[in-house]
């Protein structure tokens, strides 16, 4: 049935994700909704238009929220012009959602002269202000990398309305909100999103966790609904420009003493084995939680055996200008596997900070945007890096 509330649906804002040639990802979640009609679809319009009034619409039709999935929409809109810039929003009844941001992809046979990339991490259900993010929603980015962290479930949440209630309480952030109708993200689900595994040794907490994610999260991947194993990792690329690879590095690690240890897990290594540097992109980007080069005791450095492994696949790849993107402090990447490990700025008490990567053909410059922890202003430094090729 179509929504016919008095009250607007659109609280939790609106987003775009993982967009191809021809087609983009579209997202919202409708909240709230009447009791009367609670578990029942409801029927909302879309619009996706080639400029910001609506006088060019490219495309619209009717989107199913469907009550299964706590009133989400998943919408790839297709017969888009590639390498194109467009505007949407959702209507429903005289209600109308805010207006997103998002772009189509060149051809996977092109190389697009320039591309801006967000990456950030982070925000837990931050009920203040996030300059960095307000600050990220301002740059015009082509495409931002969301490294997990949209909310903080340490010790919380054993249900699925449990987690819902968080994500919920994240995307009334205007500040969130902003950031995601400024363009298409690229979504990674992290231990921060997740509860920890000696807390729930029969993934039931988890599946409830998987799915409450993917319910307000602008992504491709398909609803979870009651896998506690939910594949995330997954490869996208931006013309033949850059490959972006995914990387879960939380759900799969075995123990660090275990015969065969790993961080990804024997499947997810294998997997990355026979697809990495497949297409011969001029940039491949390896995005994950943890730097390759390693923090003392954790992620990549628990796993010396398993990051070999992991150079020697990268090493016979046909990887092209490769860096990490991850979460802390920029470091020098592994010479001959990677030019650089480019870490997107810790959490502070005003929101996390953001890098902001520029690339060409033959350059990619990353600068880091950092929050005063005192005025809350948002600090551009210096280049981190430049690799040239």
């Amino acid at each position: 049935m179509r929504y016919q509330g008095t009250t607007t649906p659109f609280t939790l804002g609106v987003g775009s994700g993982e967009p191809l040639t021809t087609s983009v990802l579209l997202w919202t979640r409708l909240d709230p909704v009447d009791a009367a009609v609670a578990e029942r679809d409801l029927v909302v319009e879309w619009e996706v238009a080639a400029d910001p009034a609506f006088t060019q619409l490219a495309n619209r039709g009717w989107a199913t929220a469907s009550a299964q999935d706590a009133h989400s929409i998943h919408l790839d809109v297709e017969d888009l012009e590639p390498d194109a810039p467009y505007w949407y929003r959702f209507r429903a009844g005289d209600h109308v959602s805010t207006v997103g941001r998002t772009r189509t992809l060149a051809p996977s046979t092109t190389v697009p002269s320039a591309w801006s990339l967000g990456a950030t991490w982070g925000s837990a259900g931050a009920t203040g202000a996030l300059p960095a993010l307000a600050d990220l929603a301002r740059a015009g980015l082509d495409g931002v990398i969301h490294l997990g962290g949209s909310i903080d479930a340490t010790g919380a949440p054993t249900d699925l309305e449990g987690y819902r209630a968080l994500h919920r309480a994240a995307c009334t952030n205007p500040d969130v909100q902003a950031a995601r109708a400024s363009a298409p993200w690229y979504a990674l689900c992290s231990a921060l999103d997740l509860p920890a595994f000696e807390a729930d040794p029969r993934g039931v907490a988890r599946q409830g966790a998987y799915q409450a994610w993917w319910e307000h999260t602008p992504t491709r991947l398909g609803a979870p609904r009651g896998i506690a194993d939910y594949v995330i990792y997954r490869q996208l690329w931006v013309g033949a420009l850059l490959e972006l690879d995914l990387i879960d590095q939380d759900q799969y690690a075995t123990g660090a003493a275990a015969p065969f240890a790993s961080l990804l897990g024997s499947a997810q290594e294998t997997s990355w084995d026979n697809v990495v540097g497949d297409i011969g992109a001029t940039w491949t980007a390896l995005v994950g939680r943890w730097a390759l080069t390693g923090t003392p005791g954790r992620g990549w450095d628990a796993y010396p055996a398993a990051r070999t492994r992991w150079y020697r696949a990268l090493t016979s790849a046909r990887l092209g200008g490769g860096v990490s993107i991850h979460q802390g402090s920029p470091t020098e990447g592994p010479a001959g596997v990677l030019r650089a490990d480019l870490g997107t700025p810790a959490a502070s008490g005003v929101g996390a900070g953001w890098m902001r990567h520029d690339l060409t053909p033959t350059r990619w410059t990353a600068h880091a945007r950092l929050v005063d922890q005192t005025t809350g202003e948002v600090v551009a430094s210096p280049p981190t890096v430049t690799i040239r090729r």
